[in-house]
C-alpha cells in the first residue's frame, strides 16, 4: 500500500500555487520501485515534460529522471505582466519574480496530476503491469532567487553522479545536463527576457563553484 510522506505538498490542504514562480519538485515511484529503470519508461517521463512545456502549462527548467524518481524544476504560468516579474511587453519592469512574461495559469496540482497520469498510464503499458506508478504525495519548494535555482540545479544534475551510474552530469541520458536537452531549458525566463541567449547546456556543479 502507498503511504504519503509527512510534510508532502500532497497532503498540505489549500497549499499556494504560485503563477510564474519556479518550482522545484521531487516525485517517487510507488513503494520506491525502480520503474524507470526501464530506459522506454524514463523516456516516456522526458516526453510527458516536452508536451507540457508544448502546450505552455510549465517553462521547463531541468530535470532528471532516476530509476525510483523524478527530479523536476519548471515555472508555472502566470499573468503577462503583473504577475509574470521581470520585464514587460512594454518594457517596464514589475515587481516581485523575476522572469518573462507568460500567459497560461495552470495551478501547480493541475500540472502534477496531468504529468502522473499520463506517464504512469503510459509507463504500465511499455512494463505490461497494473497498479500505481507514482506515489500519491511529491515534495516541493519554491525557488526563491537566482542563487538558490543554480544551486539546486546543480545538486539535482549531480544526482546521477553520486548514485554512480555515470561519470559526469552531461553523460547521464536522462537529464536536462545532457546537450541533447540543451534547447529544452527555459533560459529565457532565468534570464528575465523574451528570447534568450542560445547556451550549450545547463549550469552544472563546476558553474555554481562561484557563489559559495
Amino acid at each position: 500500500m502507498v503511504q504519503a510522506l509527512p510534510h508532502s505538498s500532497a497532503l498540505r490542504a489549500g497549499r499556494w500555487s504560485w503563477p510564474g514562480h519556479c518550482y522545484f519538485i521531487t516525485t517517487n515511484c510507488a513503494d520506491k520501485q525502480a520503474l524507470l529503470a526501464d530506459d522506454r519508461c524514463a523516456q516516456a517521463v522526458v516526453d510527458s515534460l516536452g508536451w507540457l512545456q508544448r502546450q505552455e502549462r510549465i517553462r521547463l527548467m531541468g530535470f532528471v529522471v532516476m530509476p525510483d524518481h523524478v527530479h523536476l524544476a519548471f515555472v508555472l504560468g502566470g499573468d503577462e505582466e503583473s504577475r509574470s516579474g521581470g520585464r514587460s511587453h512594454t518594457g517596464s519592469v514589475s515587481s516581485g519574480i523575476v522572469g518573462a512574461p507568460f500567459r497560461a495559469r495552470p495551478t501547480l496540482a493541475a500540472v502534477m496530476n496531468s504529468f502522473k497520469g499520463f506517464t504512469g498510464k503510459r509507463i504500465n503499458e511499455i512494463l505490461q503491469r497494473r497498479g500505481e506508478v507514482w506515489q500519491p504525495a511529491y515534495h516541493d519548494h519554491r525557488v526563491r532567487d537566482r542563487e538558490d535555482f543554480v544551486a539546486r540545479l546543480s545538486y539535482m544534475h549531480g544526482n546521477p553522479v553520486r548514485k554512480g551510474l555515470v561519470r559526469f552530469e552531461h553523460e547521464f541520458a536522462f537529464s536536462s545536463a545532457n546537450p541533447r536537452y540543451a534547447g529544452w531549458v527555459d533560459w529565457a525566463w532565468l534570464d528575465g527576457i523574451e528570447a534568450g541567449r542560445a547556451r550549450k547546456g545547463a549550469p552544472t556543479t563546476a558553474e555554481t563553484d562561484k557563489i559559495w
